[in-house]
């Protein structure tokens, strides 16, 4: 018989590793993931935590950083991934498989949780979730996982592996880091959200094209539903500048690469301190941020000449 090894992830900032541990073993969670700090390599030696908690993870008796792109679930080795349920959120089942439902109720723009998600390139892996004082663990496949825009990686989902797709979801995350190794990002919600009910994300916003997963009939119910999910490269152009603004930005730059007489321009550090854009309706409206004098300069700004009238910007 062949012993089946578990390897598991310990998450250091910009620089995951994983270390092989046997499954027949008794290994306690430490902290090991918090916003971008993490638990040493060596056992038993942690940092301080930053902002958000994002991982749990077992001690490593090797102590040896192992690039997580060279774990695979191959053979007799498995991928095994640690993690804590936010507060408000659990695991749950609907008709379709498993969901992610709240415990508690959320306010529209109030943060659900901060994650780190680890990429690599095992097609199956598993994880441990830990809720409490339980501990439940699931197998993940391509399913729960998406293809990396810019590298042939995979992001490889923890316990929101299980969120559901909706045409008209009720949260949306923003990254807050892309690294080679892992990306972190916030995520919130997109109005107010009840307790038990399963939470849902647009698929679109963070998956180019479905690799592994595409949904050739959704069923999501919303009066919004387009009626299938295969990737933002598949939407219309006005379906894509509607959920531009949630979508990440490595989608924005494959699209405007791929898109011809079609131009970027990131603003983002830009925006002058006097004016904010918010969204009103279906609309996007420039509001005054603080009191403004009459005469006072608001601000001064540049424009880009172009000479062909087909020529589209992508403003963010």
């Amino acid at each position: 018989q062949v012993a089946i090894l578990a390897q598991v992830i310990r998450l250091k900032p910009f620089r995951p590793s994983c270390s092989r541990q046997s499954q027949s073993q008794h290994m306690p969670l430490v902290p090991a993931c918090s916003g971008l700090a993490a638990a040493s390599a060596k056992a038993g030696s942690a940092q301080e935590p930053s902002h958000a908690k994002c991982a749990e993870t077992a001690p490593s008796d090797a102590g040896s950083d192992v690039d997580p792109t060279a774990c695979t679930s191959q053979g007799s080795v498995l991928l095994c991934i640690d993690c804590e349920l936010p507060d408000g959120v659990e695991v749950a089942n609907n008709s379709y498989g498993r969901c992610l439902v709240t415990t508690k109720p959320f306010k529209e723009g109030q943060n659900i949780y901060s994650q780190c998600t680890v990429k690599g390139r095992a097609v199956e892996y598993s994880i441990r979730v830990k809720q409490g004082e339980s501990v439940m663990t699931y197998l993940m496949d391509t399913m729960n996982s998406v293809k990396d825009v810019t590298t042939d990686l995979r992001n490889l989902y923890t316990f929101n592996g299980f969120t559901n797709h909706s045409c008209e979801p009720n949260t949306y995350s923003i990254d807050s880091d892309d690294s080679p190794d892992s990306l972190s990002y916030d995520t919130y919600a997109n109005r107010d959200i009840d307790i038990g009910e399963e939470l849902s994300v647009d698929y679109a916003t963070y998956e180019y094209e479905c690799d592994a997963h595409p949904i050739e009939k959704c069923f999501c119910g919303s009066t919004k539903c387009r009626g299938f999910m295969r990737g933002f490269k598949h939407l219309t152009w006005d379906e894509k500048i509607e959920i531009m603004p949630r979508a990440e930005l490595s989608l924005w730059e494959k699209f405007v690469g791929e898109t011809p007489n079609l131009g970027f321009v990131d603003y983002t550090h830009c925006l002058p301190g006097s004016i904010d854009v918010v969204q009103r309706c279906e609309e996007w409206e420039m509001v005054a941020a603080k009191p403004i004098r009459a005469g006072e300069l608001l601000f001064r700004n540049t424009s880009t000449v172009v000479t062909d009238e087909d020529f589209k910007f992508v403003v963010r």
